[in-house]
């Protein structure tokens, strides 16, 4: 797919905009600060004190010079908001703005551009929002680094030569409502602890990455666009709920899981990805529900090297490719009330498993019609998913989505005896009040019991 061409609106300053041209500002320690907050009347007239009902108020300034940094703020707990100011690095100067050891700072409808490294630097801060700010030719955005508490919320972001946001070793901190277009890396980098939301990624190589032992991260509601490799990726990182994001468009992978535990992947919406929309990759305890994966060329969900999987409650459609593939190193999978609509085209069955105990119930197979005789919801005869290289079937295939939710809980297949299937041999169906599953499958399909209470299909998962 042809990529929207580049339009960067961020690069010209307002002409009804009044600044006063600054050279450059370098504070250290809340004795100068005070110092110049009097001078440069940034106290408005000494009615400010840098208090939190009184910040200091650096406004409405031009700032162009040839100095590495245009504005550099270090080692202060005075409350201050920088605004509406224009820093152009002019291709010169390495950095808009740097805090160090900042607490208690807004940073907002600020434009910045040009600079050879960031647009905003900060390390060591705390209490910082930075917001409604235009950033656009930089080498990385943003730089955030061994901070905590952070509000990253309406900035818009083109061009970035790498990363329009990175951020390392951030905790406890939220990246809202952001627009990233155009960098050649990822839109955003990032680690512990944290939830990005409400963020929109469009034309990137790749969009959210997770770099290693990015633990408890919530993401949430972004919409993510022409990713052209993988729109989210985590990497050696554990515990993170992606949920309720659109992945439209996207040239390469969807979720790319690669050696990570504890992933949740809930109530996302995939269509036209290129490559696999979910790649588990050496992952374990991964849960993949609610999910709508819609006209992939790619699979749907394909899995290697992974192991204690629940997928339920999906729905796989159109896809040219299997809907599912699990190789031969995947084992312990349970996939349970799933929604197969017309996907493999270009193969024989919908899904392929040449892994190792992984289980098909109680799904619906657009490709599977037959006879009801006990009313139970569930076709008389299996589904048929493969011969070769082993022996794998659905034993239970729902009859209909209507009737997803009105058969057995899926500890128990239905309660029977022989019954005899039009057209094929008897199917023996267990009269046993336990699942002929291994222990390790039946303790992974227990969160089933929850589920159906938790989630509904199309809800939102609130955070």
């Amino acid at each position: 797919m042809i990529a929207p061409a580049r339009i960067n609106t961020l690069t010209t300053k307002k002409d009804t905009e009044s600044y006063t041209t600054f050279g450059n500002i370098t504070i250290d320690g809340n004795t100068q600060f005070a110092t110049k907050a009097a001078t440069y009347n940034w106290d408005l007239g000494g009615q400010r004190d840098g208090s939190s009902t009184s910040p200091y108020m650096i406004a409405n300034y031009d700032f162009s010079s040839s100095e590495l940094t245009l504005v550099s703020i270090a080692n202060t707990n005075l409350y201050f908001e920088s605004t509406n100011n224009y820093l152009d690095g002019n291709a010169s100067s390495s950095i808009g703005l740097q805090l160090l050891n900042v607490v208690n700072a807004k940073i907002d409808n600020n434009t910045m551009m040009n600079f050879k490294d960031n647009a905003i630097y900060a390390s060591g801060c705390s209490l910082v929002t930075i917001g409604n700010n235009s950033i656009s030719s930089t080498l990385s955005a943003m730089v955030l680094r061994k901070s905590s508490d952070l509000k990253i919320t309406d900035n818009h972001i083109d061009s970035s030569l790498y990363d329009g946001l990175y951020v390392y070793s951030l905790t406890d901190s939220i990246i809202n409502a952001n627009t990233i277009t155009h960098s050649s890396q990822y839109a955003i980098e990032f680690n512990t602890n944290n939830t990005i939301m409400n963020n929109l990624i469009t034309s990137q190589l790749a969009g959210i990455y997770l770099e290693m032992y990015a633990n408890d991260n919530r993401i949430t509601n972004n919409s993510i666009q022409m990713s052209s490799t993988n729109a989210i990726l985590l990497l050696q990182s554990n515990n993170n709920l992606i949920n309720n994001n659109t992945f439209n468009d996207n040239p390469g992978t969807g979720i790319l899981v690669d050696t990570s535990a504890g992933t949740e992947i809930v109530s996302n919406s995939f269509s036209n990805t290129q490559n696999d929309a979910i790649y588990l990759y050496l992952a374990t305890n991964t849960n993949i529900s609610y999910n709508t994966i819609n006209n992939t060329r790619g699979r749907g969900i394909g899995m290697k090297s992974s192991n204690s999987t629940m997928i339920t409650h999906n729905i796989l459609s159109k896809g040219k490719n299997y809907a599912i593939y699990l190789y031969a190193d995947t084992t312990t999978t349970n996939i349970t009330r799933n929604e197969f609509f017309y996907n493999s085209i270009e193969y024989t069955h919908q899904v392929r498993d040449i892994g190792t105990n992984n289980h098909f119930t109680y799904n619906y197979w657009s490709d599977w019609t037959g006879t009801d005789r006990n009313n139970d919801s569930i076709i008389d005869r299996p589904y048929i998913i493969s011969i070769s290289p082993i022996n794998q079937s659905d034993p239970y295939p729902i009859i209909s989505p209507e009737h997803m939710d009105a058969v057995y809980n899926p500890y128990f297949p239905p309660v029977n005896t022989t019954t005899t299937n039009p057209g094929g041999p008897a199917k023996q169906v267990s009269t046993s009040t336990s699942p002929s599953l291994p222990l390790t499958a039946k303790f992974m399909l227990l969160p089933l019991i929850l589920i159906p209470l938790i989630y509904r299909k199309k809800q939102k998962f609130e955070i």
